[in-house]
C-alpha cells in the first residue's frame, strides 16, 4: 500500500511526523510517502496521486497545500486519514 503524509509545512514535522513513522512497525511494511524528506518536492504532480492508496493529513494548522492535496483525494475516491493535535482548535 502506498501511503501519502500531507502536513503544513509551519511545524516541525520531521520530528513529530516523519521520525515516529519511520521507527513504526506497521508503516515499515508499506510504502511511506514524505513529500519534504527530499530537499526538494518530488511528490507535486497532480498524476502522482493518483497513485496513491491513502492519505493521512496533519491538521492542526491551516494549510492551503493540504487543503488542495485532500481536495484531489476526495475527487479520486481514496480514502482519507485526518488527524490534529489534542490542544488544537479546527479553523
Amino acid at each position: 500500500m502506498r501511503i501519502y503524509i500531507a502536513h503544513p509545512t509551519s511545524i516541525d514535522y520531521k520530528k513529530e511526523i516523519y521520525e515516529p513513522l519511520r521507527n513504526d512497525d506497521f508503516f515499515l511494511e508499506h510504502e511511506l510517502v514524505l513529500p519534504h524528506e527530499e530537499s526538494v518536492d518530488i511528490h507535486n504532480s497532480r498524476e502522482d496521486y493518483k497513485s496513491y492508496d491513502v492519505v493521512i493529513a496533519e491538521c492542526s494548522e491551516p494549510s492551503i497545500g493540504v487543503g488542495i492535496e485532500l481536495g484531489w483525494f476526495y475527487d479520486d475516491k481514496k480514502t482519507d486519514i485526518l488527524f490534529r493535535k489534542i490542544w488544537s482548535k479546527p479553523k
